[in-house]
């Protein structure tokens, strides 16, 4: 089995958001001091993407981790099911016994489940705790799972859920209390249950090119050459970035009548094209170390145009450091 590893990345928050709402009766469900660290790989053998996911709730945290929402939005309706790709019937439980999920339509990026914590599994598009309290993540400790979808690599976000068992209690009482203290219609508490202090986590997951804002890096003539290497990140021919920079995350899509094995990348004119995977309609996340000043990437590859022949996109894409 061949897998190319493509990128390995960390999102790390020092401190919580402050509090606005004025509401602090919750504020011990906190669960924003965590850590998600995300590398992505590509599966020849399944022609998919496998996204490794591991999630640290470090020691700062309030309360017990035990549902992620993996809910890579997006602008089409698709299958919840994609039976084609592998899974782990450990974790994934719609392919056992909840076949009903496999007509489900949403405007939801398909993935199957390989990898869970010990007691969690999945429901459509979230990762959920077992009942038990010992399963959980809770601050201090750290989890990882792994997913596998036929998208490309983009930019995507996590939902994570904080848990208390007396959460239902607490929350009585507060409404209650509220609607003691409050005239009547000035109740209006800053979140909806059960979504108090959901955390929110932007990380790398599978998107749908075809529906992204994408640079084409221009140059290339007719119009369709330009669509055989497209630019989620940078947007521009030429990008500053500032001072002390040290690495750059690319985002590339490529065409669907590409043809794969003239791909060519150099940074700084160092051959850097084993870092990156073309395939036709799929996409790479990669990131790139930068020098202080001027760095150089290009990129080229051949396609076939609308009209049967074959052309070459190249494109020049400049990243200043300050």
């Amino acid at each position: 089995m061949f897998i190319l590893i493509l990128v390995f990345s960390i999102s790390v928050f020092s401190q919580c958001p402050k509090d606005t709402t004025g509401y602090r009766v919750f504020m011990d469900f906190t669960i924003c001091f965590t850590d998600v660290s995300y590398s992505v790989e590509y599966n020849e053998n399944c022609n998919c993407y496998y996204y490794n996911y591991t999630i640290s709730s470090r020691k700062e945290n309030k309360a017990n981790i035990w549902l992620i929402y993996t809910l890579f939005k997006f602008n089409k309706y698709y299958k919840t099911i994609d039976e084609t790709l592998p899974y782990n019937p450990q974790c994934d439980f719609p392919y056992g016994d909840m076949q009903e999920f496999k007509d489900w339509q949403y405007k939801l990026i398909p993935y199957s489940v390989l990898e869970c914590p010990e007691k969690w599994d999945s429901g459509p598009h979230t990762l959920i705790g077992c009942d038990k309290e010992d399963y959980f993540l809770k601050p201090g400790q750290t989890i990882s799972f792994k997913i596998a979808s036929k998208f490309p690599p983009g930019e995507q976000e996590l939902e994570l859920d904080p848990h208390f068992a007396d959460f239902d209690d607490r929350w009585n009482e507060f409404v209650q209390d509220c609607i003691d203290a409050c005239a009547p219609g000035d109740f209006n508490p800053p979140y909806t249950y059960p979504g108090f202090y959901r955390y929110k986590v932007k990380v790398i997951g599978p998107v749908d090119p075809e529906d992204l804002d994408l640079f084409n890096g221009g140059g290339q003539k007719p119009d369709d050459v330009n669509l055989f290497l497209r630019y989620g990140n940078p947007k521009e021919a030429q990008t500053e970035l500032p001072s002390g920079t040290t690495n750059f995350e690319v985002l590339i899509y490529y065409g669907k009548t590409i043809k794969k094995e003239t791909f060519q990348a150099t940074l700084n004119s160092k051959d850097i094209k084993n870092l990156f995977h073309p395939v036709p309609g799929g996409g790479d996340w990669v990131k790139i170390n930068l020098q202080s000043g001027r760095n150089v990437l290009e990129f080229s590859i051949d396609g076939v145009r609308q009209d049967g022949r074959v052309a070459n996109d190249k494109d020049r894409l400049v990243l200043i450091v300050k």
